[in-house]
């Protein structure tokens, strides 16, 4: 994972690099390195997890356009 994305991911949450710190413990000048050069493989797979897991919470828990839930009414 690059620095860029690395950044992308976070984003992608909604977290800043601050919401890295605190939630890892980590040091800001640690999370500003991997925005740049890019996050340790284990960093690195943990953001991937929970990008993941925002990806389905948003697909699976998060209310479906009303739209959708009108073609479901007719079926």
């Amino acid at each position: 994972m690059t620095g860029d994305e690395f950044k992308q991911g976070l984003r992608a949450i909604g977290w800043k690099q601050a919401d890295m710190c605190r939630k890892l413990s980590l040091n800001k000048s640690t999370v500003s390195a991997w925005a740049t050069e890019g996050p340790p493989a284990w960093a690195a797979e943990y953001l991937r997890t929970i990008v993941r897991l925002h990806e389905l919470h948003e697909e699976l828990v998060t209310a479906p356009p009303l739209e959708r839930l009108a073609r479901t009414d007719d079926e």
